[in-house]
């Protein structure tokens, strides 16, 4: 049963990513699992689930397969540090860190959309969406902590 639990999450972050508008801007709610199982589960497993989510994000758009790829995969694989870098854990840290890396992936998803591909939108544009995502999911942030046991230390 806990194995079907992050495959419908992101079934279900897939649909709500678009049904759900907040000033005609969808949130970014697949970035919320990427951080949550990098944050949680260490850097291995956040980059491999970041390039998982972000390969299927891509291929759901239709589009181009990379930039949501390399921008999940970069938060999958950085959430780790909040909790093990100079931080001490808190629920505010977790919503800057979420807005944070909320922030970073759709702008690593846009800069490499404008500096391979066309630019979809102006910059002024892509830079109020990005603002008004991380905002959307910062919220989120003082639900999602980290574990108690280090996922990188040996056993």
């Amino acid at each position: 049963m806990r194995r079907l639990v992050i495959p419908i999450l992101i079934i279900l972050a897939f649909v709500l990513e678009t049904k759900v508008r907040v000033l005609g801007i969808g949130p970014s709610l697949s970035v919320m699992l990427v951080y949550f199982v990098g944050l949680r589960y260490g850097h291995l497993k956040g980059l491999g689930f970041g390039v998982a989510v972000g390969a299927l994000t891509d291929a759901v758009a239709g589009n181009y397969l990379g930039p949501a790829l390399l921008g999940k995969a970069t938060v999958g694989y950085l959430a780790q540090y909040l909790r093990k870098g100079l931080f001490i854990w808190t629920p505010v840290l977790g919503v800057i860190g979420l807005a944070a890396f909320t922030a970073l992936d759709a702008l690593i998803s846009y800069l490499s959309i404008v500096l391979f591909f066309e630019s979809p939108t102006t910059a002024g544009r892509a830079a109020f969406i990005i603002i008004i995502q991380a905002l959307f999911n910062a919220a989120f942030g003082l639900f999602i902590t980290p574990g108690e046991e280090d996922p990188d230390a040996e056993p």
